[in-house]
């Protein structure tokens, strides 16, 4: 297949398709997420995949490397990496164009890397895939490209584990890693998400580098338009798993002919800095102005070292907040921002300085008064795959400050819940959203063929499928059973023994609730909720 490109120069380019997407469609379950999708990437070339949150992006991306959870997770058309149709390929004849032929930086760096191991013994692996065999070979291209994508001390990044590290530095980290055995394709989910400005310029920069000097295309995911229109090729717009608009970037984002991109195009503030720029004058005569004078949030000179050798990640910062106001902290990745807040919030303990919060001191409170403090102070989290408990549902995670705090009854509490995830775009997928909140189907459990159709045969089926999951080792009695088209709610108790530090196992008694949902005759566990007690039998 060859097709003709422009680039921001408006040279035209022909070449054969490196990457040929044509008709892909994927689905989780029965769920339909991505609908016939089709784009083409030349060697060099780059092409951004934008759309909100749950277009399809990302899924269309680890539909392209092969990484949809397995067996929940279905794609087809055809995916064609320099003519070779992958989709279809055994896992084992894929394996090699991973990190290889195909590169790949994730959306979550945190989650990426093995918590346990040194940043560079992991980078060693990405360093072999590039046919380098001696370990200090290895090591010297391992620090050269930390060097390259910015990190300012390629050599303690290297030794260091990955919580030792910032966020945007670990996001560098993965770029160097992907660059690192220089694929003919590399799939960045969200790359510089995480990054400054002045990391980000870079960072664009060796990817424009090493796509011209070593030819490697470009499949971009990202929620910046301004990244999109000045740094890619082509572009499709996605949204609910569709194609909206598809074409040159350029074309696109001048004249763009789909509602959807010109809205996308209306709202990103790079885009239509006027727009977003306060005006006073449409301020009503009776508009609330702010108090400056008191100040809700008081920082005063606070200063934190994590090591006492090293330079402090805070020093000396000052700042005060009024009630009704928005202030923004800014600065590099590794600059201070985040520490300076875990010190707001009292998570950090200060080495110098003071917080006030309402004038009340943050140090110095026993935990029941910070307890009291945080009530009035909300954090949202820069990396939410670590923030959630997996085990929880999405409801109980969202009820759960509202129920810490006693706010409202429990209908209330309820009510609220289900106001903030529909203020959120997620919609409950299961019948009973009032009782319980299922997690979504990447976190499914179990699952084993079986089929059953009435209540007694669900009960039987789920007690025996529970069995089989705990290893024999729980006694599943439910006395309770609720049946839907392809859900079911069971309620009871689970007998078994537990051992604890070695000791005699002892019998026990769990009460256990379960959501169930069957798929082409499967039932799997996606919600469990114990009273996380034990009693002798």
């Amino acid at each position: 297949m060859t097709l003709a490109l422009s680039r921001a120069d408006d040279v035209p380019l022909t070449t054969t398709a490196l990457l040929n997407v044509s008709g892909l469609s994927v689905s989780y379950g029965r769920t339909p997420v991505v609908h016939d999708v089709s784009f083409a990437i030349p060697r060099g070339g780059s092409l951004a995949l934008i759309g909100e949150s749950g277009s399809g992006k990302s899924t269309i991306a680890r539909s392209v490397l092969r990484l949809l959870p397995r067996g929940t997770g279905r794609a087809s058309g055809r995916v064609e990496l320099d003519g070779t149709e992958v989709l279809g390929l055994a896992e084992a004849r894929f394996r090699p164009f991973r990190g290889r032929r195909i590169g790949f930086v994730p959306q979550d760096p945190a989650h990426a890397l093995n918590p346990v191991r040194t940043v560079g013994s992991q980078a060693h692996e990405a360093a072999a895939l590039s046919g380098l065999a001696d370990a200090g070979e290895q090591r010297r291209a391992v620090l050269d490209v930390f060097a390259r994508v910015g990190l300012p001390d390629p050599r303690r990044v290297y030794e260091s584990y990955p919580h030792q590290l910032s966020g945007g530095m670990l996001q560098r980290v993965l770029i160097g890693l992907a660059v690192l055995p220089r694929p003919e394709l590399l799939v960045a989910d969200e790359p510089t998400s995480a990054l400054d400005v002045t990391i980000q310029k870079r960072i664009l920069d060796l990817l424009d580098e090493l796509r011209g000097d070593l030819g490697i295309g470009l499949l971009l995911i990202t929620h910046d338009l301004a990244i999109a229109a000045e740094r890619t090729d082509e572009i499709v717009v996605l949204k609910d798993g569709r194609v909206q608009e598809a074409g040159p970037t350029h074309e696109v984002f001048a004249a763009p002919t789909s509602p959807y991109t010109v809205q996308l195009q209306a709202d990103a503030p790079a885009l239509n800095p006027d727009r977003y720029r306060p005006d006073d004058g449409d301020r009503g005569v009776d508009a609330w102005i702010p108090d400056t004078a008191s100040a809700r949030i008081d920082v005063r000179t606070v200063s934190k070292s994590f090591d006492r050798a090293a330079r402090p990640a805070v020093s000396e910062v000052s700042f005060r907040i009024p009630a009704g106001t928005t202030h923004a902290l800014v600065g590099e990745s590794g600059s201070g921002k985040t520490t300076t807040v875990r010190l707001l919030l009292g998570l950090e303990e200060l080495d110098a300085g003071e917080v006030l919060i309402d004038g009340a001191a943050v140090t110095g409170r026993t935990a029941a008064e910070l307890r009291g403090i945080r009530r009035h102070l909300q954090l949202v989290y820069q990396n939410p795959f670590t923030s959630l408990d997996p085990t929880w549902g999405v409801g109980r995670i969202v009820r759960e400050p509202l129920e810490r705090y006693r706010v409202g009854t429990r209908a209330a509490r309820a009510a609220k819940v289900a106001e903030a995830l529909d203020a959120m775009g997620r919609g409950d997928p299961y019948p009973f959203a009032a009782l319980w909140t299922a997690t979504d189907d990447a976190t499914l459990m179990g699952g084993f063929g079986t089929h059953a159709t009435t209540a007694a045969d669900v009960q039987t089926t789920l007690q025996a499928v529970a069995r089989r999951f705990a290893g024999g080792a729980l006694v599943p009695e439910y006395d309770r059973v609720l049946v839907g088209d392809d859900w079911a709610m069971t309620a009871g108790r689970e007998r078994g023994t537990l051992s604890v530090d070695g000791a005699e196992p002892r019998p026990f008694v769990v009460r256990v609730t379960q959501v169930w949902r069957r798929e082409d005759g499967v039932w799997r566990i996606v919600h469990r909720h114990g009273d996380h007690t034990t009693t002798a039998v």
